[in-house]
């Protein structure tokens, strides 16, 4: 909307875990905050760091519904954000 025509992610923390790394940080979607940890893959090769991840999230804990005659009904809550940084 043109209210909240960009979303952000603000990194909290990156921690060492057995099958990578687990990211912590704040998603704002629609002007709405909130925490996520999550898991990623990240890998340095020739000076390139590469970070890959997925995260799942309510869109309704972001203020996303729809109205209408297919309404949130019709619309799964869960979405997954897949998300590569290099």
């Amino acid at each position: 909307p043109k209210e909240h025509p960009t979303s952000t992610f603000k990194l909290g923390s990156v921690k060492k875990t057995d099958a990578g790394y687990d990211v912590t940080g704040d998603f704002t979607i629609r002007g709405i905050t909130k925490s996520f940890t999550f898991p990623a893959t990240i890998e340095v090769k020739d000076g390139v760091l590469t970070a890959k991840a997925e995260v799942e999230m309510n869109r309704q804990d972001f203020g996303i519904t729809y109205q209408g005659t297919v309404g949130d009904y019709m619309i799964q809550d869960m979405c997954k954000l897949i998300m590569e940084v290099t």
